[in-house]
């Protein structure tokens, strides 16, 4: 027992003297001699060890009275004597060091490789260090745990009389060199990050208020001005929390970070693995939340990924840019680039699953049937980036992923951030499938100090290079980048462009510099311009991860068709002075929004989000799916049937007239359903039951009937410019069209039939203002609803139904419009499309909603419908801005309406075999979903009817009332220098479509009076009227 007792005093003590040992907390990096010097003396000791130590422990005369510890011993004389030396050093080496003066600035040892002197004359360990501490200090903590662990299971055994178990020296050597290594690297201060150069004294001659430029802005592009406004923007105090208790929260604020109430309610819930969806967001403000709970799971030792709306291929550089993203994030709190690597997993690679997080698209990993591989037991988060996006194009894909890993593995928290739509919360709930509550968060923002807005008309006879540039520039240089000159000119440090993706930015900065010599002497003179283009300013693939500047110059386009939005989401980007230049294409409700800037900043009409539909084919789609991958019982294959079949019972035969339906496919016939007894465990009844078992062979997607779920890549020679699905092919690319991808211009050539590639050419950038598709649609059946929950009864005057039926779509054509939307024959060109060129759309159970409104007795029914349908066509691209292109909208009656170009330009809807006729007073509208996959569309519109037509309606009587337009209300800062410049709009120039006058069909004022009778006071129209009525 004295034995043991010895053995533990001297371990102890042996700690303690190590301990007391070191120099003082702040000073360790004067000991970087002490874990070299301990290595090179436990070298020798293991040397002395194996040479003499071993043999006489074994003959019993090397410390007799320690027999069965000697090993042990042996190690603790070692190191304990190395602790009175290194006690020695540190302590008596005072005594003959010269005192410094306070203030005298320290010098780091040139062998003190961990430290270095900052700016400030302080003493820090270098950032690439930091990592490696952390590492020490646990793998210390761990090593001491095991070794006593370990050495009380040895003095058992030794007391037991068993003597079969070995304790090595090695082991307390380990210990010892980590925890010197810990001790050593143990210091209060972190190199911060290096400030970035101070700008060169001529940088730059605009004041920083940017005020002299926005004027002269004004004068240069008077016909382009659509509306300035200079501003401060109210500013709100973010409060912080007032106690921390979550520990990824107290590693921020340790870290330099500012967390408000908002932010630590973020991360509760992330740390509580809640399902959330965080809107409204700026990615480089939520992303240290993000990360800092996403590192500890990945020291657990669980997978994360991370799903985008864009497919994968080979030198994406938009996955590459959100790779790089995560990585910098990684560094920023680790100070380590290598530890965790970010991975894309793309459907033509075979990748190995080497990262912990991965960046992929739900399509590529359903295509790729790798829900199997062993990566996916530790996946605990699904992070979607931009979920706005990701629910736009590829609904159904994200949907069906999502359940199947639920399905096989529990506690997956999902993670949505996205941009704020109309009633999103409701519709990521039900497109998710989350069956607890989902936390919403919308993100609060430091808005800047003050903003110098100004709004741009892209269209016009002009082009926005003419003002600039002398002489015949046979190259089109588009709008933004032509902005930017004067800001290039006045050497402004921060400029950056957003909204550019389906624009050849890239090309429009080449072409600037090479034609910078017939720039006008008096606007921009080319030796104003030091730098090139392409260099000075900034453009990203993925907008989002855009950082927050301080005094930010910024040109992005109106891509959603929102002015609101647009300058809601872009104001965010800077903290001290903005300069926001928004470019706008033409649209319905820009003029509207215009001329309430000052209401609608405060009060924005948002898009709506989309929401999946209850059908057939959506059910057909998603067990064909999940049956590839995995096989299923019929309990679960039930749980899908009943929703569209409540009495269904007998599951080979519903899946084979399922099938039959939705696909025209005989799954049976065909020989693609495998069908199996299979014996599983029932807990209940404490017994194995057999159960059936039902899956699809893979080869069932060949079927030239599923082509759709093909994946066509756009391609120029080898190289992929994008990929996208066969469903959506058509509507978005067409013959001798030019489209941007990477920020370069392509035309489109021609489809590979054989090899599902639309084959494009690279060509100089074209001054295209839009491109609207001549489309017709035959509907050739039309099913009932599928229960009363896809029927709306209103006051026995407006019905709503959702349906599914059959429709063809066929392109006939399409017009380039160039100057403005404008029928006008030197405004646009129409370029024919055949079938051979352009396939025919044919849809077995296609979305259809139906929209019936009773009308008065002295209405026009044929005018009413053409009216709404036209009005609703226009409204659709800023309520759906990615996806209303999938969106047709008419009646039959509008061949009785349409006449002309009009024809042409609209979706024109037959009935087979039906000629149109006027049969009661109801104004009858189909909205055609122009896709297989669900993109939730018809289900949206259905669900927001009212909040369509409330902005409709609010649209017509700011259109109908000639007299007043929205006058002038300023933010009430107590300053006199916000100013707002808005030139009278030109209401109807948009509905004439370049004519002198409105086209005959359209009859606003019967379809004003049509809504107002319908929905009674609107609200938006009264709070828009309170708002300038108000003091």
């Amino acid at each position: 027992m004295e034995i043991i007792l010895y053995l533990i005093v001297s371990l102890i003590g042996v700690y303690f003297l190590l301990a007391i040992g070191n120099q003082p907390y702040g000073q360790r990096w004067k000991q970087y001699w002490i874990p070299v010097l301990g290595a090179l003396l436990v070298a020798l000791a293991i040397y002395e060890y194996y040479t003499e130590v071993d043999y006489l422990i074994r003959q019993g005369s090397f410390l007799p009275m320690f027999r069965g510890y000697a090993e042990i011993m042996y190690s603790l004389l070692v190191i304990g004597a190395f602790g009175i030396f290194k006690l020695l050093v540190n302590e008596g080496g005072k005594l003959f060091v010269r005192k410094q003066q306070p203030n005298a600035p320290q010098q780091v040892p040139r062998f003190s490789l961990a430290y270095k002197t900052d700016d400030k004359g302080g003493i820090v360990i270098k950032k690439e260090w930091v990592f490696a501490g952390l590492y020490a200090k646990y793998l210390a903590w761990l090593g001491l745990v095991l070794f006593v662990l370990v050495l009380a299971l040895k003095i058992l055994d030794n007391e037991l009389g068993i003597n079969q178990l070995n304790i090595s020296a090695l082991s307390a050597f380990a210990i010892f060199i980590v925890l010197e290594m810990h001790w050593y690297l143990k210091h209060p201060r972190i190199e911060e990050q290096p400030e970035p150069p101070a700008p060169e004294p001529e940088k730059t001659t605009v004041p920083l208020d940017y005020y002299n430029l926005w004027e002269e802005y004004q004068r240069i592009w008077f016909d382009k001005l659509l509306l300035a406004w200079k501003f401060n923007p109210p500013q709100e105090k973010a409060h912080s929390p007032t106690t921390i208790e979550i520990i990824e929260a107290q590693n921020l604020v340790n870290a330099g970070f500012t967390l408000t109430l908002n932010d630590y309610d973020i991360l509760q819930n992330l740390a509580n693995q809640t399902d959330m969806l965080i809107d409204d967001m700026v990615l480089d403000e939520v992303a240290p939340l993000l990360f800092s709970v996403f590192l500890r799971r990945l020291m657990d030792g669980e997978n994360i990924l991370v799903l985008t709306a864009k497919r994968c291929y080979p030198n994406s550089k938009y996955h590459q840019q959100i790779v790089d993203w995560i990585n910098d994030w990684i560094y920023r709190l680790t100070s380590n680039r290598e530890f965790f690597r970010v991975q894309t997993f793309s459907r033509v690679e075979d990748v190995e699953f080497t990262s912990r997080i991965i960046v992929t698209s739900a399509d590529d990993i359903l295509d790729k049937n790798i829900i199997g591989h062993n990566w996916f037991t530790n996946l605990k988060t699904l992070l979607f980036l931009n979920g706005d996006e990701i629910f736009s194009e590829s609904l159904t894909s994200n949907n069906i992923l999502l359940n199947i890993l639920r399905g096989k593995f529990n506690k997956i928290q999902s993670i949505v951030l996205s941009d704020y739509r109309e009633a999103l919360q409701a519709s990521v709930m039900h497109n998710l499938e989350v069956k607890r509550n989902l936390r919403e968060v919308r993100m609060r923002h430091d808005l800047p100090a003050t903003a110098f807005v100004i709004l741009w008309k892209l269209e016009g006879a002009s082009l926005f290079q003419h003002k600039v540039l002398t002489g015949y520039i046979e190259k089109f240089l588009g709008a933004e980048v032509v902005l930017a000159l004067l800001a290039r000119r006045e050497r402004i440090t921060d400029i950056r462009l957003a909204g550019q993706e389906l624009l050849p930015y890239y090309e429009y900065l080449e072409e600037t510099d090479n034609n910078s010599g017939g720039l006008n002497q008096a606007v921009v003179a080319p030796r104003t311009l030091k730098y090139k283009g392409i260099n000075e300013v900034k453009c990203n693939e993925v907008n989002a991860i855009m950082s927050v500047g301080e005094n930010t110059f910024l040109l992005v386009r109106d891509a959603e068709y929102n002015l609101i939005t647009a300058l809601r989401k872009w104001q965010q980007y800077a903290t001290a002075n903005l300069f926001l230049h928004v470019v706008s294409p033409p649209y319905l409700l820009r003029a509207y929004f215009a001329d309430h800037i000052e209401y609608f900043w405060r009060t924005p009409v948002y898009g709506l989000s989309s929401k999946m539909m209850t059908s057939r084919f959506e059910v057909a789609r998603t067990l064909l799916e999940q049956l590839v991958i995995q096989e299923m019982s019929e309990n679960q294959i039930l749980q899908y049937l009943i929703w569209i079949n409540p009495n269904a019972v007998f599951v080979k035969q519903e899946l084979q007239n399922l099938f039959s339906v939705a696909f025209d496919i005989d799954i049976i016939a065909a020989n693609y359903l495998s069908i199996r007894a299979a014996f599983e465990y029932d807990r209940e009844t404490d017994s194995f039951k057999q159960v059936t078992k039902y899956g699809l062979l893979p080869r069932i997607k060949d079927n030239i009937n599923l082509s759709f779920l093909k994946k066509a890549e756009i391609v120029q020679g080898a190289d992929t410019l994008e990929v996208t699905s066969m469903d959506l092919l058509f509507q978005n690319y067409l013959p001798d069209q030019t489209h941007s991808f990477a920020g370069r211009p392509y035309t489109i050539r021609g489809f590979d039939k054989l090899n599902y590639k639309m084959l494009a050419a690279y060509r100089s950038p074209l001054s295209v203002l839009a491109y609207r598709s001549d489309l017709e649609v035959t509907l050739n059946r039309l099913d009932q609803p599928l229960n009363e929950s896809q029927k709306k009864n209103l006051l026995k005057k407006v019905t709503l139904e959702l349906c599914e039926g059959s429709f063809d779509v066929r392109t006939r054509g399409y017009f380039t419009f160039t100057s403005d939307i404008s029928l006008q024959t030197d405004a646009h060109s129409y370029t024919t499309v055949t079938d051979t060129e352009v396939p025919v759309r044919s849809y077995q159970l296609g979305r259809v909603m139906v929209l019936s409104i009773e009308t008065p007795d002295d209405a026009d029914v044929v005018k009413l419908t053409a009216t709404f349908s036209a009005l609703l066509t226009e409204l659709m691209c800023t309520l759906f801005p990615e996806t209303f292109s999938y969106i047709l909208i008419g009646s039959p009656l509008n061949q009785l309406a349409y006449k002309g170009k009009f024809a042409q330009m609209f979706p024109m809807i037959r009935v087979k075999d039906q000629q149109p006729v006027v049969a009661e007073k109801v104004m009858q509208i189909c909205i055609f979903e122009d896709a297989h996959q669900d993109l939730g569309l018809v289900q949206s519109i259905f669900d927001n009817w009212d909040y369509i037509f409330r902005v409709l309606d609010d649209y017509l009587v700011w259109f109908l009332d000639a007299t007043t337009s929205g006058s002038a209300k300023l933010f009430d800062t107590n300053s006199q220098t916000d100013i707002l410049r808005k030139p009278k709009p030109a209401k109807d120039q948009f509905l004439k479509y370049g004519g002198a006058e409105l086209p005959e069909f359209f009859d606003l004022k019967a379809a004003s009076a049509l809504l107002r009778n319908l929905l009674g006071n609107n609200y938006m129209t009264s709070q828009r009227n309170d708002f300038y009525l108000s003091k």
